[in-house]
């Protein structure tokens, strides 16, 4: 390391709160130098230790203090009453004096000039309550080498960086495995809770498809519904399953259609009735039959026609949902009223029909 005395900082790295790596231009060459507080060394390495993905919130701040700095002494120390050998590299800042110190402790030091010795001006995380910025650095004394243990050979000290690399190494791909687990875990959770709003969604979605049909089918007859309601029961019309014929009706339609016949030719009076025979088979109405006679010669007030009592009495025996009809000349308001029936012509129903699909 004392060969790199004299060198700038150009680029700083924290693999972790215990590691620093340093690049130091010096005359010729670019070099990186290592400092790992938990074994207490500061060494040259060729390369770069792997680091998490995401770098501790500290390097910054350790990066703005050194970068651009001059290394101006390295060496080693032990406290003045014992303890642990550390690692300090010197520096010459704009700020003043720097020392970068790793082995006082599981993290990395800065410290900085004070009136009764040194005092700290950067920790990394897990430095300890006695370690914070501002508090006072211990005073220590320099250590030669060679004193107290073996000076180890260069052999040796690669083997310990190598080592000390390594396990680094190590360290990184285990954070970054903890971090990717910790990502996807946020990942399936935001998902899971995307797929519960969207299957919400879809519920209230179809929940409010229903709740629009009921709404429609309450629209005609909210004037007959008590205020304050909880409850109403209002015939479904748009269930088409449900087909009524009266025959008074049927009776009438046949006449009909067998005066129409004979003004027409044999084939097409043929084809009419084939085809009247077809939709009554098709529909498969279920017929009403004749209402009593004693009920329709008593009921001749409810419309003034009196070949339409029947057709109205076997409606209001049927309870449609509509009564379809082009006679709104007998067929009246009046007439709907004294009955409850809703009467219409056939456009005005299909006019409220497709008004609901709009």
């Amino acid at each position: 390391m004392r060969a790199l005395i004299g060198g700038t900082v150009q680029k700083l790295w924290l693999p972790s709160a215990a590691v620093a790596v340093l690049q130091i231009r010096v005359p010729r060459r670019t070099a990186l130098a290592v400092l790992d507080a938990r074994l207490a060394i500061a060494a040259v390495a060729d390369e770069r230790p792997t680091s998490a993905d995401s770098a501790p919130r500290s390097q910054a701040t350790l990066r703005a203090a050194l970068e651009g700095a001059r290394l101006s002494s390295a060496g080693l120390e032990r406290p003045l009453h014992g303890g642990q050998i550390a690692a300090r590299l010197g520096f010459e800042t704009l700020a003043g004096p720097r020392a970068l110190i790793a082995g006082d402790g599981p993290a990395l030091l800065l410290l900085g000039p004070a009136e009764n010795g040194e005092r700290i001006v950067w920790a990394a995380a897990g430095a300890g309550a006695d370690r914070r910025p501002g508090a006072a650095y211990r005073q220590v004394r320099e250590i030669e080498l060679g004193e107290s243990t073996p000076t180890p050979t260069p052999t040796e000290d690669a083997a310990l960086l190598r080592a000390a690399l390594a396990a680094e190494e190590a360290a990184g791909v285990a954070a970054r495995r903890r971090e990717l687990e910790k990502r996807l875990r946020a990942r399936v959770q935001r998902m899971r809770r995307t797929l519960a709003a969207v299957e919400g969604d879809a519920a209230r979605a179809a929940q409010a498809r229903d709740d629009r049909r009921r709404a429609e089918l309450l629209v005609p007859h909210q004037s007959r519904i008590p205020r304050g309601a909880r409850e109403a029961r209002v015939p479904d019309w748009l269930d088409l399953d449900e087909r009524v014929l009266a025959e008074v009706v049927r009776d009438e339609v046949e006449e009909n259609l067998l005066l129409h016949a004979e003004c027409l030719s044999s084939h097409d009076a043929d084809q009419l009735i084939e085809d009247y025979r077809r939709l009554i088979k098709l529909t498969n109405p279920e017929l009403v039959p004749y209402p009593d006679k004693d009920l329709v010669l008593s009921s001749g007030h409810l419309i003034r026609h009196a070949a339409d009592v029947p057709v109205l009495l076997s409606a209001v025996a049927s309870k449609p949902d509509w009564l379809l009809t082009h006679n709104t000349k007998h067929f009246t308001k009046a007439v709907a009223q004294h009955t409850s029936l809703r009467i219409a012509t056939p456009a005005e129903f299909f006019r409220a029909l497709s008004a609901l699909f709009r």
